[in-house]
């Protein structure tokens, strides 16, 4: 089911996996939207402890130019007890986001649901699952694959391509924010359990929920990495305790390839480049192709 509302002054919808409406309704979602003040309203609903009834997300449109200053008075509301805010992207991402969620193998679950079981996977196994996992799948396909670490690993960048802001925002072909950007709003805890909020994951090669949520809660605790970004195939988050040192890159690198082999396989090439950008980075980023 899909709910109009308003949040100071903002339309909403409430996002329950019907497409067609959400097409139908996405021009009234940009009406009335006035970022400014948006963190400072009192009619913001407080986060309230989460229930197996609770409203799973909510979503506020903006312009994309000002998308990353409203998601940051957000999350200064969100640290007074709001609801926590996320870039989902433009009206085609967050359609193709619902529909996802309709046909995750964890939709029937409730959030709480999802939430605890997300408990019970230790991670430092999962990343050695994952591993082994990769490696037997690659064998299927080629009877004389053998994983070969010190190649998948490569060489150290002269000068590693850190990222500096986030992109959901934007274009990925001109860089340039997008018109019309949508905001989710959920009454989670932490942000961890936003995956959890979404149904997010479960298709090709992508973690399911349950597991997203145990992986981003143990980079959350050890490296106070939090997502900020839940779109179609990419995840972001801003990191206040990044790696400082060679060593603690590398361990991160290999556990973030296993966890989205696509960053390296069609991103930085080898893991040695994603652990030169992890260093001293304060932005993550994720595709699942």
């Amino acid at each position: 089911m899909l709910v109009i509302g308003e949040i100071a002054g903002n339309r909403y919808l409430h996002c329950r996996g019907l497409i067609t409406a959400i097409l139908v309704l996405l021009a009234a979602v940009g009406l009335g939207c006035k970022p400014s003040d948006v963190s400072n309203s009192e009619s913001i609903e407080p986060r309230s402890r989460m229930t197996a009834e609770s409203k799973d997300f909510r979503v506020v449109a903006f312009d994309g130019a000002s998308a990353v200053e409203e998601l940051n008075k957000f999350r200064a509301a969100w640290n007074d007890g709001r609801p926590c805010p996320f870039i989902i992207g433009d009206a085609e991402e967050l359609s193709r986001v619902s529909e996802a969620a309709s046909y995750a193998d964890d939709q029937n679950q409730t959030l709480i649901d999802v939430v605890e079981n997300s408990k019970t996977i230790e991670c430092p196994r999962w990343f050695q699952d994952r591993k082994e996992q990769s490696i037997a799948e690659s064998k299927e396909y080629d009877d004389e694959y053998s994983f070969n670490e010190s190649e998948v690993f490569g060489d150290w960048p002269s000068q590693p391509q850190v990222q500096t802001s986030l992109t959901a925002h934007t274009d990925i072909l001109t860089g340039k924010p997008k018109d019309k950007v949508f905001i989710g709003l959920s009454a989670v805890d932490r942000p961890w359990q936003l995956p959890a909020a979404v149904r997010y994951g479960g298709w090709n090669d992508c973690p399911h929920p349950a597991e997203h949520c145990a992986v981003l809660r143990y980079w959350e605790e050890k490296y106070g990495a939090e997502v900020v970004v839940l779109s179609d195939s990419v995840i972001e988050c801003i990191v206040s305790k990044p790696p400082l040192t060679r060593e603690e890159a590398v361990e991160l690198a290999w556990q973030q390839y296993w966890y989205c082999p696509d960053i390296v396989e069609q991103g930085t090439e080898n893991v040695a480049a994603l652990a030169a950008a992890l260093l001293k980075s304060n932005y993550w980023y994720f595709w699942w192709d």
